[in-house]
């Protein structure tokens, strides 16, 4: 089995290690924990968003414009 692809991204001036990649997403969704580590304050919406097993996962809010870079490992 292929393990994941993890690579670190900065993220509002603060690196998040093991970021897991998926290109393919049309949304990306953010631990509560990580979102409170950044400082970040979510915008409320109205967005629901459900899993492949049809579970529904909590929103807390959106964060808009974004810059997102990964970061280059020495």
């Amino acid at each position: 089995m292929t393990p994941p692809f993890l690579i670190t991204f900065e993220i509002l001036n603060m690196n998040i290690h093991n970021f897991l990649v998926d290109s393919g997403a049309s949304s990306m969704v953010m631990p509560y924990v990580v979102s409170k580590r950044l400082h970040a304050i979510p915008e409320k919406t109205g967005t629901r968003i459900m899993q492949l097993d049809r579970t529904h996962v909590k929103v807390i809010g959106a964060l808009k414009d974004v810059l997102i870079r990964m970061v280059a490992k020495p």
